[in-house]
């Protein structure tokens, strides 16, 4: 509905608004070492020719020990393409630095044919029901990120 203007218009100013997104800037530029300390998770999906592991290495950055890539390797290379994908992804999340948001993500995918149980990963824990190779793959990190905080 049109607005009518009784005063006379005077000045005429441009406003910006303020972006309703948070700008996340990326971190200052990192030399990899050409070692770094990891970590190897091993788990054993019922339809994989093979176990699956996932491989997380740790950077210490401005004093600060944190996940900074991933690798998962299997000898079942049905899965190669997704697998190859989401470890890239997963390695810029990480160096993007939030671990725990990917960790949690992953272990909310579901596979239509149905999860699988695993034995205990760490001494002192039970066996978990997986719904997915990926959920496996997030339970990995989050076991990771939880040693890291010890």
């Amino acid at each position: 509905m049109p607005k009518t203007i009784a005063k006379k218009i005077t000045a005429v100013a441009v406003v910006t608004p303020k972006p309703s997104v948070e700008v996340i800037t990326p971190p200052k530029p990192f030399k990899r070492p050409a070692i770094l300390p990891a970590s190897v998770y091993q788990f054993k999906p019922p339809d994989c020719d093979g176990a699956i592991y996932v491989i997380i290495s740790n950077a210490e950055i401005n004093g600060v020990v944190k996940p900074y890539e991933l690798f998962i390797n299997s000898k079942d290379v049905s899965h190669q393409q997704w697998v190859q994908a989401l470890t890239r992804i997963i390695s810029a999340v990480f160096r993007m630095g939030n671990s725990e948001m990917i960790a949690k993500e992953l272990s909310e995918v579901f596979d239509p044919r149905g999860g699988f149980f695993v034995p205990p990963m760490r001494e002192g824990d039970k066996g978990i029901f997986l719904p997915s190779i990926v959920a496996g793959i997030g339970h990995c990190i989050e076991i990771h990120l939880s040693e890291l905080k010890k």
